[in-house]
């Protein structure tokens, strides 16, 4: 995993809602001009329509509606393309096994959400095509929403094998705090920049509101380690980069001085009262926590838009301040790709709708958000 780069701008949209998202918003009726519209050229015979099967994990049980979806979007890609799609949704719990059964099985497929998780192991068993040609001649939208250095992010041995999804390409950590009592003692949230700043900020809320933790975890079963990360871990949080740079000389974790000071402050704060005193065995979710009135802050990664999601996630008014500076690393870009497997039979008609997945902007709200007026 390698720093693709400092102080990137986040984009707001969350996982499976942002699996297509539009790119740069492209109007529609632009994409005639560019590989994989429906223009014609020449006398050249009538194109068949093909049907692709295009899967893709499912956080929701509902698929209410599905279907009409699927209808509006073909469409579209019937008139534009010549292509005919047929979604797959699986259960996010059910993903990893139905994948393995549909490449061991040869079933058919030919577009299907990549995680960075299976990424590279899907590569390495060859269940994935690779893309350069088709994005070549088929890909233009998709080539001209992302900057190269993120396509350059997805590359094993020199090759490309999934494009990223349209997202926070980026992460910035920094800590999330409860509204009302940030505007009950007047907190000047702009003023915290260090440790030191967040501190002292849980020793007013200490004194103030003993009965509230100043500091819960940010999610079930993580340490504050993961929660506050200011190296880059290259995929085992053993040898890192600090500072997510350090010249591309990767140095052992536990000998940095910088992890020690940390490691220190986290026990201090500890046992100082500042911590869930459970922390470590804790069952309860970050939401819960703070929607019961029992917790004030937590560290997290974050992103624009992310104060609102996580306020409609606790039914709690939350504010948040970034501590460290945003930062895109490869685990970032690959987080959530799009694919083709091998098994597809219609690889040239699944690249030309992947790409009218990031330039269609009525494809891409479809896909998203439903029906207007309806969903």
């Amino acid at each position: 995993m390698k720093n693709i780069m400092r102080g990137a701008t986040l984009l707001l949209l969350c996982f499976v809602l942002v699996l297509s998202a539009c790119g740069k918003g492209n109007n529609g009726a632009e994409n005639g001009n560019q590989p994989g519209s429906s223009a014609n050229t020449g006398n050249q015979p009538e194109e068949k329509v093909e049907e692709i099967t295009v899967a893709f994990p499912l956080v929701s049980t509902s698929q209410q509606d599905l279907q009409l979806v699927e209808d509006e979007i073909n469409k579209i890609a019937e008139e534009k393309i010549k292509v005919r799609v047929k979604f797959l949704p699986i259960n996010a719990g059910e993903w990893a096994q139905r994948m393995n059964l549909i490449f061991s099985g040869g079933e058919t497929l030919d577009l299907t959400f990549v995680s960075g998780l299976m990424y590279s192991n899907m590569v390495a068993k060859g269940q994935l095509i690779a893309l350069d040609e088709l994005l070549n001649t088929h890909g233009e939208g998709i080539k001209n929403t992302f900057d190269e250095k993120y396509l350059n992010a997805t590359k094993i041995n020199g090759q490309i094998y999934s494009v990223p999804t349209v997202r926070d390409l980026a992460g910035s950590y920094g800590l999330t705090m409860r509204k009302d009592l940030v505007d009950k003692y007047n907190i000047d949230i702009e003023a915290i920049q260090t440790l030191d700043d967040v501190e002292n900020l849980f020793k007013t809320i200490k004194e103030s509101e003993p009965h509230i933790v100043p500091l819960v975890p940010g999610g079930v079963g993580q340490s504050f380690r993961e929660n506050y990360v200011f190296v880059d871990p290259l995929g085992d949080f053993m040898g890192v980069l600090p500072n997510y740079d350090n010249d591309l000389k990767v140095v052992n974790l536990y000998e940095m001085p910088e992890y020690k000071a940390f490691i220190d402050r986290i026990r201090k704060w500890y046992l100082e009262g500042y911590i869930l005193p459970d922390a470590a065995t804790n069952k309860t979710t970050t939401f819960e926590l703070i929607k019961s009135g029992k917790g004030f802050a937590y560290m997290a990664l974050q992103k624009p838009g992310f104060a609102a999601q996580e306020s409609k996630a606790s039914g709690t008014p939350m504010v948040t301040k970034e501590l460290i500076a945003p930062v895109a690393t490869t685990s970032n870009v690959t987080n959530a790709m799009w694919g083709i497997p091998v098994n597809s039979k219609h690889h040239e008609k699944a690249m030309k709708f992947l790409n009218l997945m990031y330039t269609d902007p009525d494809i891409v709200n479809l896909f998203d958000w439903g029906i207007e007026g309806k969903h």
